[in-house]
C-alpha cells in the first residue's frame, strides 16, 4: 500500500467523522428547534385557558401565572442554547467543508500516482519488449 493510498485511507475516515460530527450537531440544532416551539405552543395555550370564561377560572390564576414565568424562562434558556447549537453547527460544517477539500485533495494526489505507476509498468514492459529478441 503506498503512501498516498494510506492517507487517502486515513483522509477518508476523518471526513467521515468530520460528517457524522455535523449531522450530530444538526440533529441537536433540530431538537433545540423542537423544544423552543414546544415551550412556546404550552405557553399560548396556558395563555388561551387563562383568557377563557371558566367559573373555577380564579382559583387558577396564580398557579397558572407561575407556569407562565417558567414556561417564558424556558423559553429564553432554549432560544439562547439554539443560538449557541447554530454556531457550533456552523463551524461544524466549517470543518467538514475543509475535510472535503482535503479528501479532494487526497484522491487527486493518489489519482496521479496511480496514473504515475501505471505509465512505468507500461514504459518497463515496452522495455521488456524491445530488448527481448523477437
Amino acid at each position: 500500500m503506498s503512501d498516498a493510498s494510506r492517507r487517502l485511507d486515513a483522509v477518508r475516515r476523518i471526513q467521515a467523522v468530520q460528517a457524522q460530527k455535523h449531522r450530530l450537531e444538526e440533529w441537536r440544532l433540530a431538537d433545540l428547534r423542537r423544544l423552543e416551539g414546544e415551550a412556546r405552543a404550552a405557553s399560548e395555550a396556558l395563555i388561551r385557558a387563562m383568557d377563557g370564561e371558566h367559573p373555577l377560572h380564579g382559583l387558577f390564576v396564580a398557579a397558572g401565572a407561575r407556569r407562565l414565568e417558567a414556561l417564558s424562562a424556558q423559553e429564553q434558556r432554549l432560544a439562547a442554547e439554539r443560538v449557541a447549537q447554530a454556531a457550533a453547527a456552523l463551524e461544524q460544517a466549517r470543518r467538514l467543508k475543509a475535510s472535503e477539500k482535503i479528501l479532494a485533495a487526497a484522491q487527486a494526489a493518489y489519482d496521479e500516482e496511480r496514473r504515475r505507476l501505471d505509465l512505468v509498468e507500461v514504459l518497463e514492459r515496452a522495455g521488456d519488449r524491445a530488448a527481448s529478441p523477437a
